[in-house]
């Protein structure tokens, strides 16, 4: 029984009263300064020279003709940076890409104009290499292997020793009773395949940052429109190699995230921060549209695999699934999303035999990083689709 207490109060201090949004007027007059409005002093425009094809071997590049553009202040290949793989496994700049939003060199110049041409200057030779794309790809016999570190199945399981497209850290795998026994107590058994998608973003404002270093004390300061302050430090300090608190960083306006402005806007200040270095001016690094579409992190595609028994009257009596998430070149997140699909796979429901397998591969495409639900969209479209299929199988009285 519950009792009610203050059932009679009728009058709250915050409960039912307006609030005003401390910075709704500055948005809808247009006075809220976004990363992308900025202008510092000799400032200078940064770009990408991204990847020819998803996945190569730069043999060769040649930054001459991009210097002697008219405003182009920098030029920064792979061989130009000391620390090359950054904290969240993707590179600053490489010489190897593994998807088309990888950097193989970045520039910096007076005029977006100076800056276009700068890029379009950069001549570079590549040898193509073979690319996989989707899950089954990447788990096919004989499957280009993207990433050294990536491993095989054996009888079903990744398994360390061998070689393929596994990232082992994103291997959870989750069992509770005798799926077996489960099976064989089953009125109904069912077999179903889902999959899903990428999901972009699609927040209004892109990603952007703006780095300075200040003359007298040689602190950095990162303004950008990250969701985690203290991220964007992690990835400036790593990036130039020095300590967190020679980073300072200035929250701008944020125009959306949903989880996807951690590392694209960390990787964004990382390169701004290198050719601030560089060129001893303020470096404002802000993509596009279609720029932020090729380089920044999706929602993890899923593949499922459901087997799943049960009695007459709706019991499940044995869940059986395989998740396998396409983690894109690099492992952002999918160790820790991974984890979540794990602990979603059987649902809310009282299930005594339970087997299921989760884990992640690496494929060509844009990394996969954070996105509002952190796998749990994925897993329970799939899920509780294939709990509704094997209700609708059971025999009617």
């Amino acid at each position: 029984m519950y009792r009610v207490l203050h059932d009679k109060q009728t009058s709250f201090h915050i409960v039912g009263q307006e609030l005003s949004r401390v910075d709704g007027i500055e948005k809808v007059t247009g006075r809220a300064i976004y990363t992308a409005d900025m202008k510092l002093p000799g400032m200078l425009l940064a770009g990408s020279v991204y990847a020819p094809v998803p996945h190569c071997k730069i043999t060769k590049i040649n930054k001459d003709a991009a210097l002697q553009v008219p405003g182009v202040k920098a030029v920064l290949t792979f061989a130009d940076i000391q620390k090359k793989q950054s904290i969240a496994d993707c590179y600053y700049i490489t010489d190897t890409p593994k998807y088309k939003g990888d950097a193989i060199a970045i520039i910096a110049a007076e005029t977006q104009e100076a800056l276009e041409q700068g890029i379009a200057a950069v001549i570079y030779e590549y040898e193509e290499l073979p690319c996989v794309f989707t899950v089954e790809e990447a788990l096919a016999e004989n499957a280009t292997t993207i990433r050294d570190i990536g491993v095989g199945l054996v009888d079903g399981i990744p398994t360390k020793g061998t070689k393929g497209n596994i990232y082992y850290p994103s291997y959870y795998p989750l069992r509770k009773g005798n799926v077996e026994e489960g099976f064989a107590q089953a009125d109904v058994i069912i077999e179903r395949d889902y999959s899903t998608h990428y999901v972009e973003h699609a927040y209004i404002e892109n990603e952007a940052a703006v780095v300075y270093q200040d003359p007298a004390d040689g602190v950095i300061t990162v303004y950008s429109c990250c969701q985690h302050s203290h991220s964007i430090r992690e990835f400036v300090a790593d990036a130039l190699n020095i300590s967190f608190n020679r980073v300072r960083h200035v929250q701008n306006t944020v125009g959306g995230s949903f989880g996807g402005k951690l590392e694209p806007v960390g990787m964004l200040a990382a390169r701004a921060a290198l050719l601030c270095l560089k060129t001893k001016r303020p470096i404002k690094m802000a993509l596009n549209r279609e720029q932020d579409i090729l380089e920044s992190a999706k929602r993890h595609p899923f593949c499922f695999h459901y087997r799943i028994g049960a009695t007459k009257d709706g019991r499940i009596t044995a869940f059986e699934a395989v998740q396998v998430c396409n983690a894109g070149a690099y492992c952002e997140h999918a160790e820790y999303l991974n984890f979540r699909a794990m602990v979603h796979s059987a649902g809310p429901y009282n299930i005594p035999n339970i087997k299921t397998d989760t884990y992640a591969v690496f494929t060509n495409n844009t990394p996969s990083g954070a996105f509002r639900g952190y796998s749990s969209p994925q897993v329970i479209f799939a899920q509780e689709g294939a709990v509704s299929y094997t209700h609708l199988t059971l025999p009617t009285t």
